[in-house]
C-alpha cells in the first residue's frame, strides 16, 4: 500500500470531523434563522425560535405569573418596609415641592409673611402624617392593585413582541460558550466517526 492509498484513510476523519462541525452549526443557526417565513417550492422554512415566539411567550407568561410574579408575590412586595419608605419619600418630596412652587407664586407681599420655616415645618408635618397614613392605606389599595394588573398578558405581549434579531443575541450572550461546545462537539464526534470508518476500510484493503 503506497502513499496515495493511505491518503483517502487520512482525509475521512478529517471531512467526518467537518461534517460533525458543520451539521451542527447549521441545526444551531436554524434555531433562529431564517427569522422570517422564506416559502419553497414544496416546503416553508423558518427558525425555530421566531416561528414559536408567540407559543414561548404564552408558556413563560403562564409560569412566570403562576410561579414568580403573582398577584400575592406583588401584594408582599408593595407592603416591604423598603416600599413603602420609597413612596413615602416620594410623596414627600412631591409635597416639598407643591409647597415651595405654591409660596412662590405668592405675591412677594404674601411670601414674606411665609418664611422658609414655616415651609420646614409644614414638610416635616407631611412626612409625620404619610408616615402614619400610607401604610394604612398601602394595606388597603394594595390587593386591589395586585388584582388589576394582568401581570400574565403583559408579559406575553412584550416577550411576543420582542425583536427576533434581539433576542437571538441575547441568547447567544447568555449561552454563547454552550453553543460553541456543540459545534465543537459535532467535529470530535464526526472525527471519531471518521477513525471508525477509517478503520474499517483499512481491514477490507488489507
Amino acid at each position: 500500500m503506497d502513499y496515495s492509498d493511505l491518503l483517502p484513510l487520512v482525509l475521512l476523519p478529517l471531512m467526518s470531523a467537518l461534517i460533525g462541525w458543520l451539521t451542527n452549526k447549521l441545526a444551531l443557526l436554524m434555531l433562529f434563522r431564517p427569522r422570517t417565513e422564506r416559502n419553497f417550492i414544496v416546503f416553508r422554512l423558518q427558525g425555530l425560535i421566531p416561528r414559536r415566539q408567540d407559543e414561548m411567550a404564552s408558556a413563560i407568561a403562564e409560569t412566570v405569573s403562576t410561579h414568580l410574579v403573582n398577584r400575592d408575590a406583588v401584594q408582599k412586595e408593595l407592603t416591604r418596609p423598603r416600599v413603602r419608605s420609597a413612596l413615602v419619600d416620594g410623596l414627600v418630596e412631591y409635597g416639598r415641592k407643591y409647597v415651595a412652587d405654591t409660596v412662590a407664586a405668592l405675591p412677594r407681599p404674601v411670601r414674606i409673611v411665609v418664611p422658609d420655616a414655616v415651609q420646614r415645618k409644614l414638610n416635616r408635618k407631611l412626612r409625620r402624617e404619610a408616615e402614619k397614613h400610607l401604610p394604612v392605606l398601602m394595606d388597603e389599595i394594595s390587593p386591589a392593585i395586585a388584582a388589576n394588573v394582568d401581570f400574565r398578558r403583559r408579559i406575553r405581549t412584550e416577550i411576543a413582541a420582542y425583536p427576533h434579531q434581539r433576542l437571538e443575541s441575547m441568547i447567544r450572550t447568555i449561552a454563547g460558550r454552550e453553543l460553541r461546545s456543540i459545534e465543537i462537539w459535532g467535529a470530535v464526534l464526526g472525527f471519531l466517526v471518521g477513525l471508525l470508518q477509517t478503520a474499517v476500510v483499512f481491514l477490507f484493503m488489507r
